[in-house]
């Protein structure tokens, strides 16, 4: 699954979770899925983080972040 699409299922986890459910074994559930799905956005965002890299003094060097 891509970024866009997890974040999309996430969007929707956090609306359900916030509308309520009949039974806390489907809270559970969807709360758990949440946390898979920010867990694996997370690492995309780290792994395109290490593959961004900048020109720099006519090398490519990684980027920095800001830092």
């Amino acid at each position: 699954m891509d970024f866009e699409t997890s974040m999309m299922e996430l969007e929707k986890i956090v609306n359900e979770l916030e509308q309520g459910s009949p039974t806390l074994e489907n809270i559970v559930a969807t709360y758990k899925r949440g946390l898979d799905l920010a867990c694996a956005c997370s690492n995309m965002l780290h792994e395109a983080q290490q593959e961004v890299h900048i020109y720099e003094d006519g090398k490519m060097q990684p980027f920095k972040g800001g830092k």
